[in-house]
């Protein structure tokens, strides 16, 4: 009796806690960063080189977005999804650091719920805001774009290989990227339905099939939030493709890997070729 009564107590207690994981997915995957005019208005008083923007898709939602001039007429796009806590005001600031990365066009996309873009986060809206913001800014230097590059950090991985698998792409960069947060649930949940319990998947692995674009990896050598499993299953994945770069990048975590100049060096030279 004592060992049936605790049985279903602990049945109880396995069901609320997945039904917990299930119904706070959102909280406990993404991290939006709060718009902040104040700040922004700061950052762009101290950059020539970016400009705060916003795009309106009739009276559907808003994406907001930061924008580099380039110093020449024609000149290489750059898409970049970042991070899932990552503020795109200072990414901005990052960038503008290193003087030859600003010869190419940067478009840094906020996610929905992100700095000042409308709508709720998850992977299906973010998704579309890529594709929409894409087709706004191609349609609007088609003619100037000599390629067109896109930058995955973490989380943003998932969105930058889904968006090369349907839109032109030239270049793909993936930043501390993993295969899919179904082998990160599965490690960090081990006992629950991954699979099921997950809105979210970003399988980066199923949208690099085939892939035939050069594509440079860039891994932070103590990443400690993206599992080991998850970084070989990737890499086994890009074994078989000839047009890749792959670097670890020593003395680096998850969120300092680009403090490091290697990572400079890495992307720069990978851009340029």
């Amino acid at each position: 009796m004592i060992i049936k009564s605790l049985l279903i107590v602990a049945f109880v207690a396995y069901f609320l806690y997945g039904c917990l994981i299930f119904f706070s997915q959102e909280k406990i995957i993404f991290y939006p960063v709060e718009y902040n005019r104040d700040e922004i208005q700061n950052i762009e008083k101290q950059l020539k080189s970016f400009e705060f923007k916003f795009y309106n898709k009739e009276e559907k939602f808003q994406i907001t977005y930061w924008e580099s001039s380039p110093k020449s007429k024609n000149f290489k796009i750059i898409f970049y999804f970042g991070g899932n806590a990552e503020n795109t005001n200072y990414t901005a600031l990052e960038i503008s650091q290193h003087p030859e990365i600003l010869n190419f066009k940067w478009i840094l996309i906020n996610y929905p719920g992100y700095n000042g873009s409308s709508g709720s986060v998850g992977e299906k809206n973010m998704y579309l805001y890529a594709s929409e913001i894409y087709d706004f800014i191609i349609k609007q230097y088609n003619t100037q774009i000599e390629e067109v590059i896109l930058i995955g950090r973490s989380i943003g991985s998932g969105v930058a290989s889904y968006l090369h698998k349907v839109k032109k792409c030239d270049k793909l960069i993936l930043i501390t990227p993993f295969d899919s947060l179904e082998t990160i649930a599965k490690i960090y949940f081990p006992l629950y339905p991954a699979k099921l319990l997950l809105k979210h998947k970003f399988r980066v692995v199923e949208y690099l099939k085939n892939s035939q674009i050069p594509i440079l990896v860039l891994l932070a050598e103590k990443d400690e939030i993206i599992p080991e499993a998850s970084t070989k299953n990737l890499l086994k994945q890009l074994e078989t493709m000839q047009n890749k770069e792959i670097f670890i990048i020593p003395y680096t975590s998850h969120n300092t890997i680009s403090d490091s100049p290697l990572y400079w060096k890495y992307l720069l030279q990978f851009l340029k070729n």
